[in-house]
């Protein structure tokens, strides 16, 4: 843009001085073809900054269009692979058995097959993962604080003994005859769970929602239910004994 900028002031000053009788006698012309010549330049100048100036204007447009495609494109490249990268790590959690201690904390992992795993002692934290299924896997003294494992699925082989699920969202589940000895559920929601059979001795439901929840022929020996919310919830057949603080 220099060149054309330069072009045109020149021609800006040549046609503005040529107005004068002065300089046009310079250049030997009479003070009539110095106004003519000048104002021609002077329109001429005007005529081709105009175009130059709209010229840049749709060049700095292209451009920022431009930018912005490139800009689009990096953004949807990040996002691949940040889902290939998700990919990987669930297909690495599917192959992987052993995966004591592993930390899970806030990771979304809807509807994930963990079966016939080793996550004792493993952080899981306000991870997503509604309607896992966690058969037959071990999560003995898991973190589990504030996770959604609403609709999760769980059988008589799978251990959550000691496993902190205070705060989590367990409505829906349906965990037939799990091992949670001494779990921690304390305000966990588990409105509508399926606990039939379950191993809570020694539990905390401590200001846990507990509305219609199943806990038909469960163990609930010593467990604490101080501020539970029970209403509708199924016991028969359950052990009570030694129960705290059990709402009528």
């Amino acid at each position: 843009m220099a060149r054309p900028t330069f072009f045109v002031v020149v021609m800006l000053i040549t046609g503005v001085a040529l107005c004068y009788q002065g300089v046009a006698g310079i250049v030997h012309l009479g003070h009539d073809a110095g106004v003519g010549i000048g104002s021609s330049l002077v329109g001429g100048a005007v005529i081709t900054g105009a175009f130059y100036y709209f010229a840049a204007l749709r060049q700095a447009d292209e451009n920022r269009r431009e930018q912005h495609r490139h800009g689009v494109e990096r953004e949807q490249d990040r996002i691949r692979a940040e889902q290939q990268q998700h990919r990987d790590f669930i297909l690495q959690l599917s192959l992987e058995r052993d995966l004591r201690g592993l930390l899970l904390d806030r990771q979304d992992l809807p509807g994930i097959f963990l079966r016939h795993k080793n996550l004792s002692n493993a952080s899981i934290r306000k991870a997503d993962l509604t309607g896992a299924d966690l058969s037959f896997s071990d999560l003995t003294n898991a973190d589990l604080r504030e996770t959604k494992l609403a609709g999760a699925r769980a059988n008589d082989s799978t251990r959550l003994a000691g496993a902190l699920l205070a705060g989590a969202n367990l409505d829906g589940v349906r965990f037939l005859a799990v091992r949670a000895a001494g779990a921690n559920l304390a305000g966990a929601s588990a409105v509508n769970a399926n606990f039939r059979g379950c191993d809570f001795a020694g539990a905390v439901f401590a200001g846990a929602d507990l509305r219609s929840a199943n806990l038909n022929d469960a163990n609930l020996a010593g467990a604490d239910l101080t501020g539970a919310v029970i209403r509708g919830a199924l016991f028969g057949g359950a052990d009570l004994t030694g129960v705290v603080n059990m709402a009528s």
